[in-house]
């Protein structure tokens, strides 16, 4: 029990450390999307698959330093620990990481390319130490592989003297497992208590417009992605060709222009994208990092706990591994990250474009957008609440449109064309012209983002 307890808090500390780093300004390090690009090139970044590889990539590291010091090839200590994370970290950096750069396809380039300067570091390539993303990249990897082999080195060697049964017996233990039970029913309860009344109503309102002089050569289509960012990373500077709209679902994203000034955008607020610029989360940036320098102090507690032989025997060890186990828990889900959508008409030449970020998601593209009158064009983004019960109401207008539902489940019914359901995280076209009408058919409030662009 001792030895699995050792690594997975070794992997917890890995991968928790890598996930809160960037508060410190460290580059964000992406293998897991890495591994997608060459596995699943066809997926987003954020697809499982890359970080299961991920995980038993750091479970067989971590097999190998147990296999060696039960054969004695290597002396279970932390010296040896550190030694085995340094040698796993020139390993991946001098090998792993350039040959990934060989393997994983090249995203091609966009169909207008960006002035010079406004073409942002890649952080889902491959380079030699991913020095391409500056020199805090290998610092970055090299005090997670340090953190990684001294847990492994502090507990390999350990064998506890009481069993499972008698640690489970623990007041401390069980004092835990209770503060960990009613964090989640809180988590799960809080929500409801919370929720906002039931509408009777159909009701809308005007989260963002710009002005658009032109739309995009040939033919047009929506894009919807998602995409999130941990307190302190940063995504640019770059520049689109057409105007984009960054609508925020949680915490807050601030879009720092290069010529212009910086703009916040909160829960349910939207921020018109419209020339070079960056996207920051410089929010919660303390708490993140006090998380990180949690993580450490944990490693460097269990390091402590087992270089005293009578703390081997006791039951701080466990407590204390369990608790850097929970700590990266709470670094790989960061609950403090960003989480915004990017919505945008484009040219189809940019269909299955490479997503900018490894936590991005393509939620929607649409089919290609009729033509529509010349311009110049006005973009407008309405948050639309559908009512359970209300009446049908015609959505349709001039311009192309596209329906996001954020939650709930909404009914689609174009004028002489077959019914469609929508559910959360659905998306649907509505084409220039059509008259459309959409109704709530969930027993909650639908919530839908309506993104219409007009001409003429």
């Amino acid at each position: 029990m001792g030895r699995v307890l050792g690594a997975l808090a070794g992997i917890a500390a890995w991968l928790g450390w890598i996930s809160v780093s960037p508060a410190f300004g460290f580059p964000t390090l992406a293998l897991g999307a890495m591994l997608n690009r060459l596995f699943v090139p066809r997926e987003d970044p954020g697809s499982w698959l890359g970080w299961a590889l991920l995980l038993i990539g750091l479970a067989l590291s971590a097999l190998v330093y147990l296999a060696a010091t039960n054969r004695g090839r290597l002396r279970p200590s932390i010296a040896s620990g550190l030694a085995y994370g340094a040698i796993c970290w020139l390993l991946a950096g001098a090998v792993l990481m350039p040959l990934l750069g060989v393997l994983v396809p090249v995203p091609a380039a966009p169909a207008t390319p960006p002035p010079p300067g406004l073409n942002p570091a890649d952080p889902m390539h491959g380079s030699f130490m991913m020095l391409h993303l500056g020199i805090g990249a290998p610092i970055g990897a090299l005090i997670a592989w340090l953190l990684f082999g001294a847990v492994l080195g502090a507990t390999a060697g350990w064998r506890p003297s009481y069993s499972v049964r008698q640690l489970a017996a623990s007041p401390l233990v069980q004092a835990g497992v209770v503060a960990v039970v009613a964090l989640i029913a809180i988590g799960l309860v809080w929500p409801r208590l919370n929720a906002a009344p039931t509408p009777s109503a159909t009701a809308s309102r005007t989260v963002a417009t710009a002005p658009l002089e032109t739309l995009p050569k040939g033919a047009d289509y929506f894009s919807i992605l998602d995409l999130s960012q941990t307190p302190g990373a940063v995504l640019g500077p770059h520049v689109h060709p057409y105007t984009g709209i960054a609508y925020s679902l949680k915490g807050v994203a601030t879009i720092a222009f290069v010529e212009g000034p910086t703009i916040r955008v909160g829960p349910v607020q939207a921020g018109i994208i419209v020339q070079a610029h960056a996207h920051r989360n410089a929010d919660d940036v303390l708490p993140t990092a006090a998380l990180a320098l949690l993580i450490v102090a944990l490693a460097i507690l269990v390091c402590f706990i087992s270089f005293r032989p009578a703390g081997r025997d006791g039951r701080l060890l466990p407590v204390a591994l369990a608790s850097l186990i929970a700590a990266g828990a709470i670094g790989i889900a960061n609950p403090w990250s960003n989480d915004w959508l990017f919505i945008s008409i484009r040219s189809v030449t940019n269909r299955g474009a490479a997503m900018p970020l490894p936590t991005a998601a393509r939620l929607y593209e649409s089919p290609d957008i009729a033509a529509l009158p010349g311009g110049p064009y006005t973009e407008t983004l309405e948050e639309v609440t559908v009512a359970p019960g209300a009446a049908a109401t015609d959505f349709g207008s001039a311009g192309a449109t596209v329906l996001y539902v954020l939650d709930g489940r909404i009914e689609v019914q174009p004028a002489g064309g077959s019914t469609i359901q929508v559910g959360a995280r659905g998306a649907t076209l509505l084409q220039p012209g059509v008259s459309v009408f959409v109704s709530d058919v969930g027993d909650q409030a639908a919530h839908v983002l309506k993104l219409a662009v007009i001409g003429g």
